[in-house]
């Protein structure tokens, strides 16, 4: 096998693999929709997105002005 072919190879089970993946999550986000009350999803979803809010994008760095007896360099 050359290596074009391995690259192609590899291309296809990645794409079958997310293929397979976004129709897991859709089937789910159906079966949700469907068969639970709204109330139950508000809250689910809530909790879920919760958890998921400590991984902010922004974060704050704060670099104290003087530490012991020198300053920092920055």
């Amino acid at each position: 096998m050359d290596s074009q072919t391995k690259a192609i190879e590899s291309t296809k089970k990645y794409l079958t693999t997310a293929a397979s993946i976004a129709a897991s999550v859709m089937l789910a986000r159906t079966i949700v929709n469907e068969y639970l009350p709204k109330e139950l999803r508000t809250i689910i979803f809530s909790a879920f997105h919760h958890r998921f809010d400590w991984f902010s994008t922004e974060h704050t760095i704060i670099i104290k002005e003087a530490e012991d007896l020198t300053s920092n360099e920055l």
